[in-house]
């Protein structure tokens, strides 16, 4: 989902980017971004093929050139809340796109190197370049991804998160260091109106289940020892498998 493109897009404007790398995410990005657009529209083997391809090659990327902003911020929403990490990462995206491309002190590699990826996905989306990240919000919107807010991320809590995310070991490939204003300013968090609930939404960032494969999701609420058990199950699996994160 969004979180396998983010996986690739991050480490190839990583100011941390190597040859390997480069090859492993270039071609993915543009791949993925066309699957994940085919898959939202139409049920496509041959896109989850190329998606899963992509996956694998942001796992093989960011273990050799780290990640850089999204995850920074979507570690610490992570620590802090029970939203989805594919769902933060996915919002996310666009928003520090935008922000490191606006940013003054940015190198000229990784300014090369989002304009690249604003083509990719002004490309998936069929719109300008100009618009290409205005547009991959949007998108995700229409999709149903939610707002932070939605995802129980509190207002008041962002100007924390974005200063505890600063010294996250995923801020260090981020091609450009960037203010705690610049990271608190930019994703939404205002719920919008007649929202459907977040069981009734599709979640693009969820990485690998689209909602016609997914029988039951439940997650328990959090036991006074801060536990949280995660139980998914899926057809084709005989047993359910079971996830248990503390």
């Amino acid at each position: 989902g969004l979180d396998a493109v983010t996986q690739v897009i991050e480490p190839y404007v990583s100011c941390k980017a190597n040859r390997m790398t480069d090859a492993l995410c270039r071609d993915a990005i543009p791949q993925g971004l066309r699957a994940l657009v085919r898959l939202m529209e139409v049920e496509d083997t041959a896109a989850r093929d190329d998606l899963a391809w992509t996956s694998l090659c942001g796992g093989l990327a960011l273990a050799n050139s780290g990640l850089g902003a999204v995850h920074g911020l979507a570690g610490v929403i992570g620590g802090m809340t029970s939203a989805p990490h594919g769902a933060v990462c996915g919002v996310l995206l666009p928003h520090v796109l935008a922000a490191n491309s606006g940013a003054a002190d940015l190198p000229e590699q990784a300014r090369y190197r989002l304009a690249e990826v604003r083509g990719w996905v002004a490309s998936a989306l069929s719109v300008d370049p100009p618009a290409a990240f205005t547009m991959l919000a949007d998108w995700s919107r229409n999709c149903g991804l939610p707002t932070l807010g939605e995802m129980e991320v509190a207002a008041q809590d962002i100007g924390t998160i974005a200063e505890a995310s600063v010294s996250s070991s995923s801020m260090k490939g981020n091609p450009v260091p960037l203010s705690v204003q610049a990271l608190a300013g930019k994703p939404r968090l205002r719920k919008s109106p007649g929202c459907p609930a977040l069981s009734q939404q599709r979640f693009p960032g969820l990485d690998v289940f689209h909602k016609r494969s997914l029988k039951n999701v439940m997650l328990k609420p959090a036991s006074p020892e801060r536990a949280r058990r995660q139980t998914i199950q899926i057809p084709r699996i005989r047993q359910p498998c079971r996830l248990h994160i503390r």
